[in-house]
């Protein structure tokens, strides 16, 4: 697929400064619930937000470029998405 990802990304910025901005392979998409705190993972599921189930819709989809989701704590904000 020519539009197949092959990338996810994160970006953390805390106080309104980039603390970091990560590359990873697809697959590790996998195992994106492992490098998350456990504070974000609760703040998903609180807004119905299940990475079990976007995963597998995002690689039945044929792993489109898109935005996983955005999530803001505090003074902290996280964007994770593929590319």
């Amino acid at each position: 697929m020519e539009n197949q990802s092959k990338h996810l990304r994160v970006v953390v910025v805390r106080d309104g400064e980039e603390k970091a901005n990560m590359t990873f392979p697809i697959y590790t998409l996998n195992i994106i619930d492992t490098l998350m705190p456990e504070s974000v993972i609760e703040s998903l599921s609180h807004r119905n937000i299940h990475l079990p189930k976007m995963i597998n819709e995002i690689k039945e989809g044929g792993f489109q470029p898109q935005t996983l989701f955005e999530h803001l704590e505090e003074s902290k904000s996280y964007k994770v998405w593929i590319e």
